[in-house]
């Protein structure tokens, strides 16, 4: 690292790696200030962050900002964040006054990031992700994973923000080279291609986050991984809401 703290390497960034998928989640959601990623290596900053007067430009704050889709934790765009934000605390019947003290900041902050005029911090942001992630858990949330797992056709259902696997169809299990277990309730993200990268880039300009989205196609190239293989092709998204406000994702392979 040229200015500012020292590093010390913690993982080759690669593709696999538990250790480095997991110290990328606390880079990625801002829970460990003191890990920052250069270039495609992850390292602990173990000293100050400024040297000569210059701050260094990938220092945590930043990392955060800066980091890019291709890292195994997606960071969600401000207007994910915002505008989730506004439906689930509407249906939950919570003020902006009472998130703001949960979160830790003012009222007009609340506001602001539901109006999209404002980008929460990496600590703010990391504390919306755990509060909007999908989790099913009522009996209508439970009869939608249930279709999914015994659909015909090859589709799974992740967490709208984060992409972890919520459930999976026999038909998508057998594309794969693993059990669904070992995937289940874990982020998908660090499998997404380029063509899966630049469709989530688009989401908010495609309207995905108002109340009723319509389906979004994105074309991927085939990338084969130890766990799965992308095939060449479109896949469609279909976001749907779960009895908290929260959403999930269908991801079906387009026919």
């Amino acid at each position: 690292m040229k200015h500012g703290a020292l590093a010390t390497p913690i993982r080759s960034a690669g593709r696999k790696g538990g250790r480095r998928e997991m110290e990328g989640e606390r880079v990625a959601t801002g829970l460990d200030r003191n890990l920052a990623w250069e270039g495609d290596q992850l390292v602990r900053l173990t000293t100050g962050r400024r040297r000569g007067g210059i701050r260094h430009p990938h220092s945590p704050v930043q990392a955060i900002r800066m980091m890019t889709l291709r890292r195994s934790t997606l960071i969600p765009s401000p207007a994910a964040l915002g505008r989730s934000l506004r439906r689930w605390r509407l249906l939950n019947r919570v003020k902006q006054e009472s998130l703001a003290g949960l979160v830790g900041v003012a009222q007009t902050t609340v506001s602001r990031w539901e109006s999209i005029t404002a980008e929460p911090g990496p600590r703010e942001a990391s504390a919306l992700l755990d509060l909007l992630s999908a989790r099913p858990t009522t009996a209508s949330d439970r009869a939608l994973l249930d279709l999914v797992r015994s659909a015909p056709r090859p589709m799974h259902l992740i967490c709208d923000l984060s992409h972890r696997l919520l459930a999976v169809s026999p038909a998508r299990e057998r594309q794969w080279r693993v059990s669904h277990t070992e995937l289940l309730g874990v982020s998908l993200w660090r499998f997404a291609t380029p063509g899966i990268e630049a469709g989530e880039t688009r989401l908010a300009s495609e309207g995905w986050y108002e109340p009723f989205a319509e389906d979004l196609t994105v074309s991927t190239d085939q990338a084969d991984f130890p766990e799965l293989t992308i095939p060449t092709g479109d896949i469609r998204y279909t976001r749907l809401a779960l009895a908290d406000g929260a959403f999930a994702r269908l991801v079906q392979s387009s026919a």
